[in-house]
This record gives structure tokens, C-alpha cells and sequence, in this order.
């Protein structure tokens, strides 16, 4: 039997999906740090935090009890005709009841974005795992750029499912094809995203299961 509690977070998750961007007049913090917390569940599913590692990720409230948790690529510099990859995951303040759905952003310079936005129409895109693991996820959105030419870049969005976000934060590598453009994943960038991932499963705020 489902319990009051439960269907609640059921839901704010319902909720927390229709909340994709920002509309007018809504109130929305910054991003702020957000410690990376850890509990069992989140331990079996990706091992243990190591000793002495003290990660935080960057969030966004974007309701009460709901926050949108954004991958860090870290210091790494990236030069303008590199591709930018950014993962987003929906938390919840408390325990996950199932697992989060999130959305991938990759922003595509150089040659290759300036085709991607002079084509006009949303790219083919596909995830890359090992073992031969192909995820096609959508739908997939193109997104427009207004600065000088010189700098075009395509921002590309796709919505990813809880069964995709999942499979992606125990990867160990990660490829994005854009029609013929191969973005390999970061290690830091993944390392990310499995924080991410831990943290939507044990809930963002304190609690007795944060460490």
C-alpha cells in the first residue's frame, strides 16, 4: 500500500517535470553549492565517496522541495571549436521514491555548429556506452545564437528518462553524436553527473543519511 508520504513526492515529482525553463515572472534563485550527499542506496549503486573527497555540484531551486542539479566540467579550459557538455538532474530535498529524469545540453562551436544552425532543424543525436549501448533520446531541441559569427555556437538540449540518466551515471565512458560531430564526455564532467545522480537518490537537504 502506497503511503501518504509517498504520494506526495509522487506528486512534486510530476510537478518538477513540467518544470523544464523558467516562465515569466517566476522565481527562481541562482545556482548555489550543494554538498554531495551519500547514502546506502546510492552506495550500491555506485560505490562509496572516498575518504577525504568532499564534492559539491551546482543547483538551482526551481521549486519548494525541488532543485535542478548541473554537471561541472571543473578548471578544464575549452577552446571555441570544442563541444561544451552540461548534465542536469532533477532532486528532490527528500530520498528519491524512484530515480530522476534529467536533460543534456551540449553546446557545439567551430565548423560544426556554425552547420548545425544554418541547417535550422533539431540534429540527430545519439549516446554511446559501452558495451555497445545505444540511447537515442527525445525529443531533441536546436537552439538559436545571436552574437558575432565568429564565435556561433549551437546549443543543442535533449530530455533524458530515469532509466537514461541512470544508465549514464555508471558509465564509465560516454560518446554524443551529433549527425557526423563525436563528443567525447569528460571524466570530470561524468564524475559530475554520478554526484549528481547520488544526490538526487539520497535527497539534497540534511538529513541523517548525508554523511
Amino acid at each position: 500500500m502506497v503511503g501518504p508520504g509517498t504520494r506526495r513526492l509522487v506528486r512534486v515529482l510530476l510537478l518538477a517535470a513540467l518544470v523544464g525553463r523558467p516562465v515569466a515572472g517566476q522565481d527562481i534563485s541562482r545556482p548555489q553549492p550543494v554538498p554531495v550527499h551519500t547514502c546506502p542506496r546510492a552506495d550500491s549503486s555506485l560505490g562509496r565517496i572516498p575518504d577525504g573527497v568532499h564534492p559539491h555540484l551546482r543547483g538551482t531551486q526551481v521549486l519548494p522541495g525541488v532543485m535542478h542539479l548541473m554537471t561541472s566540467a571543473g578548471p578544464e579550459v575549452r577552446r571555441a571549436d570544442e563541444a561544451a557538455v552540461i548534465f542536469t538532474v532533477t532532486a528532490l530535498a527528500e530520498p528519491h521514491p524512484l530515480s530522476p529524469n534529467g536533460v543534456l545540453s551540449v553546446m557545439v562551436g567551430g565548423a560544426a555548429g556554425r552547420r548545425l544552425l544554418a541547417d535550422g532543424t533539431a540534429p540527430a543525436l545519439r549516446i554511446e556506452l559501452p558495451d555497445s549501448i545505444v540511447i537515442r533520446p527525445s525529443p531533441v531541441t536546436l537552439g538559436s545564437y545571436d552574437g558575432p559569427p565568429q564565435f556561433a555556437t549551437a546549443p543543442i538540449t535533449a530530455t533524458l528518462s530515469p532509466a537514461t540518466v541512470t544508465a549514464l551515471a555508471q558509465a564509465t565512458e560516454v560518446r554524443i553524436v551529433i549527425d557526423s560531430t563525436v563528443v567525447m564526455v569528460s571524466a570530470p564532467v561524468l564524475l559530475s553527473l554520478r554526484d549528481a545522480y547520488r544526490t538526487s537518490l539520497c535527497g539534497y537537504a540534511d538529513s541523517p543519511q548525508a554523511p
